[in-house]
Parts: structure tokens; C-alpha cells; sequence
């Protein structure tokens, strides 16, 4: 079974777990840092987490806020830091072996990053499991990983198969407006189309209804409302367009396996995790 491994640098603490398949790491950064362009050997997803994470690739800079994931793949350079103190993130290095025999099935995607995705979930349930590692953990983890690189390889779907125009609308609709009540008559009429061809259609494309489509996207939202860390699950509930806070437990196990309360126990920045 993979043990912990914790390290104290100057600024820096580094969790460590090593498998077969990957090398997993929690890092808390004490203090702001900034490193210069330097490359990556390793494919790696990163979760961004109680900090902004600053990033330049090329010419260009981007500022990753909390609940954010980046996938970058072997070789990738960047120079990169955080302007605050107390930041965190936690990172999957995946080793070759496994990269490889991925790519046997599937096209190592590009660099990409999102936010508040299903992919977020996957990261969060992965890191849970790092924290709270036990016989078979190994075998969790590694289907976590696998599950977060399928998903990435969506990305490198051709455009040749990609979902019709009025798809996107609905999308949009439902990203826009994900705390409203929609029904699939409704959306169906304002794009033109039948309810029935809505639903296999959308299914077909997003693996899921309309409905569990929304209900992902409010508990996504419950989670950057948790991280904040100010306002009791009852209101988070409301908040996020639950009925009740029953209502919104139930949800949130379904599609993360953990509670609200249980998800706000893992991303609490504790005294054990700052100073191992």
C-alpha cells in the first residue's frame, strides 16, 4: 500500500503518495512564489485550490481561481505562480506506462483547462481517496485517473462528430441560467426541435438528461459556495437551487459518493495539512 510522504521545503509542503500508475501530490505553498518557464516531462492534471493560480505559455497569461483543473500533457512548458500566501494545489503526474497504453485507445488530448466540470469532481473524489488511502485505494485511484483521462480525451474528438448548432444553444441556456427551473418541452420549443429528439439528442452528446445536466451544474456551484467557507449547508442549499437542504445532500452524494459536509471536511485548509 502506498504510504505518505510529506516534505518541508522553505515555502513549500509537498503530500506524497507513489503507485504503479502515477505520482500524486498535495502542495501547500506558505508564501507567493513564481517560477520561470521550465518544462514538464510527466502528463499532468492539476486542481487548483484556495488560490489564484498565475500561468504564462508563450505570450499569453491566464489566472486560474479555485476549482479550476488543467490537464497538460508530456513535455509541456510554462512558467508559473501564485501572488498569495497559503495557496494549494493538487496534482496527478502520470507516468509513461500508463500514458501509453492510454494512447492505444484514445488521443492524448491538449493542453486545456476548466472550471466547475465534472472533471473537478473527478479530481476532488481522486484527492479524497489520497487523503483517506486503505487497502484497494490503489485500484480506486487508478480508475480515477483513467476516468479523468477518457474524459479529457473528449476533447480530441474530431469536429467532424461534433454535436449540432442548436445543442450548443441549449447548453449555453442551461449554463446561463443553471439555478432557473427548465423544462425539456420548454428548451425544446425556444430551439424548434421535438422534446423526445432533445432528450436522445443531448443524451447521446453529454452522457446525461437535461435534468442530472442541471443538477451537476448546481452542485458545481454548491462547491465554490463551500470552499467560501461563510454561509451554513441549509443556506448553500438554497442557494444552489435546491428545495431543502435534504434535497441538495442527496444530490451531491450522487454524483461526488461524499456529503456536502464531508466535502467541506476535505478542502478545509487544516493545521495537519499546513504544518505535517
Amino acid at each position: 500500500m502506498s504510504t505518505l510522504e510529506k516534505y518541508q521545503y522553505d515555502n513549500l509542503v509537498v503530500l506524497k503518495r507513489r503507485t504503479a500508475f502515477a505520482q500524486i501530490t498535495e502542495e501547500i505553498y506558505q508564501d507567493a512564489f513564481s517560477f520561470r518557464e521550465h518544462e514538464h516531462q510527466q502528463a499532468c492534471f492539476t486542481l487548483v485550490d484556495h488560490c489564484d493560480y498565475q500561468e504564462k505559455l508563450g505570450n499569453k497569461s491566464f489566472n486560474h481561481t479555485p476549482n479550476t483543473i488543467l490537464w497538460r500533457p508530456p513535455e509541456f512548458s510554462h512558467a508559473d505562480g501564485m501572488a498569495e500566501s497559503n495557496g494549494r494545489s493538487f496534482s496527478v503526474y502520470i507516468k509513461d506506462d500508463l500514458l501509453s497504453r492510454f494512447s492505444d485507445y484514445a488521443k492524448v488530448p491538449d493542453e486545456f483547462s476548466e472550471k466547475n466540470s465534472n472533471l473537478v469532481f473527478l479530481a476532488n473524489r481522486l484527492r479524497h481517496e489520497f487523503r483517506n488511502w486503505a487497502e484497494g485505494s490503489d485500484l480506486i485511484a487508478e480508475g480515477l485517473v483513467l476516468e479523468m483521462l477518457g474524459y479529457a480525451a473528449k476533447k480530441a474528438i474530431p469536429a467532424s462528430k461534433s454535436p449540432p448548432k442548436w445543442i450548443a444553444r441549449v447548453v449555453e441556456k442551461l449554463e446561463d441560467e443553471f439555478l432557473e427551473n427548465h423544462s425539456s418541452p420548454a428548451l425544446a420549443a425556444e430551439v424548434g426541435i421535438h422534446p423526445v429528439h432533445l432528450a436522445r439528442t443531448f443524451r447521446k452528446y453529454h452522457g446525461r438528461s437535461v435534468g442530472t445536466y442541471l443538477k451537476e451544474k448546481r452542485v458545481h456551484y454548491s462547491m465554490q459556495l463551500i470552499m467560501q467557507d461563510n454561509l451554513t449547508l441549509a443556506e448553500i442549499a438554497y442557494s444552489s437551487g435546491f428545495s431543502d437542504q435534504s434535497q441538495f445532500t442527496r444530490a451531491f452524494k450522487e454524483i461526488t459518493g461524499i456529503t456536502p459536509g464531508a466535502f467541506r471536511n476535505e478542502v478545509a485548509t487544516t493545521d495537519e495539512y499546513r504544518h505535517p
